[in-house]
């Protein structure tokens, strides 16, 4: 597996937990138009991740298959990160649905 490989797995994991972290902040804050958005971003990246994992198992890449957990790990953790702060300042800033 070469480099870029584990970048877009960051990358997805990155915007998969920040789609995620994002939805629950709208769900608890009844933010209802970014639902149906976060909902369909989830979708894609899901598949993207699941396939990756699926891909190194059925290849016995045992070695990709545990640099891809890292990388899912950093991206993630970086996605909620984000998706707090971005969440935080559209509260600050009103944005209620009515």
């Amino acid at each position: 597996m070469v480099v870029w490989q584990f970048l877009v797995v960051m990358l997805a994991a990155y915007v998969a937990v920040a789609a995620k972290a994002f939805q629950q902040l709208n769900v608890v804050h009844d933010y209802r138009r970014l639902v149906p958005v976060c909902s369909l971003i989830l979708g894609i990246t899901e598949v993207i991740l699941a396939g990756n994992i699926a891909i190194r198992a059925v290849g016995e890449d045992f070695w990709g298959l545990a640099f891809s957990v890292l990388f899912m790990a950093a991206g993630g953790a970086a996605g909620a990160l984000t998706s707090m702060a971005l969440h935080k300042r559209m509260r600050r800033n009103g944005g209620r649905d009515g």
